[in-house]
């Protein structure tokens, strides 16, 4: 077995580092920065000009995704959500048409299609969780890849949805990595160079 990298070790620890964070984040508090988060984004020109959005489905301690999905659904645009394929242990793209009959708890915990049928058409936005960002769009995830995975291929904008405590001066990354193209919080939205 290897040891690890010094970027695996500064993921490692910015990762306990930012969930410790997380934790101590009143309930209240995160759901007034998700509405201002919502507020931002739904009135950037990307957004509104999408006609099919990729969105994750928020779990606690994470910017809200639900109100969002439901805006978008009422909005007519189409929306896709990550499914998670326990066989190959892989995300891939569902498109769901009302968040209350289609969606059920899914792997760990999360909430995912409950018809697993792959989307077909690719959307122009994806709306991305992390657990910490720097401003150049590096992204630090739970570690496991899969949105990574999920979002190699995707060519429309990738945009960042966190709480401004988590954006740090520099977020380690490696070839694998995905960056992001905005960056949303509660406080600005952060252009980073698409």
């Amino acid at each position: 077995m290897n040891a690890p990298t010094d970027i695996e070790q500064r993921k490692t620890s910015l990762r306990a580092s930012m969930q410790r964070r997380l934790a101590r984040l009143d309930a209240t508090e995160g759901a007034r920065f998700t509405g201002q988060i919502f507020e931002r984004v739904t009135r950037m020109p990307e957004f509104e000009k999408a006609k099919a959005v990729l969105a994750y489905v928020s779990m606690a301690r994470e910017v809200g995704t639900h109100k969002l999905i439901r805006h978008c659904l009422a909005a007519g645009k189409r929306v896709c959500v990550p499914a998670f394929d326990p066989e190959r242990k892989r995300y891939f793209v569902v498109a769901v048409e009302d968040f209350d009959r289609d969606l059920g708890v899914g792997h760990y915990g999360i909430l995912e299609p409950r018809d697993a049928k792959p989307a077909k058409q690719p959307a122009e936005v994806a709306i991305v969780p992390g657990l910490a960002f720097d401003l150049r769009g590096n992204r630090l995830g739970r570690g496991k890849g899969y949105f990574d995975a999920l979002l190699r291929d995707f060519r429309g904008w990738k945009i960042a949805f966190a709480f401004h405590f988590q954006l740090v001066e520099s977020v380690p990354a490696d070839e694998d990595d995905v960056s992001v193209d905005v960056i949303v919080t509660e406080e600005s939205v952060h252009q980073c160079g698409r």
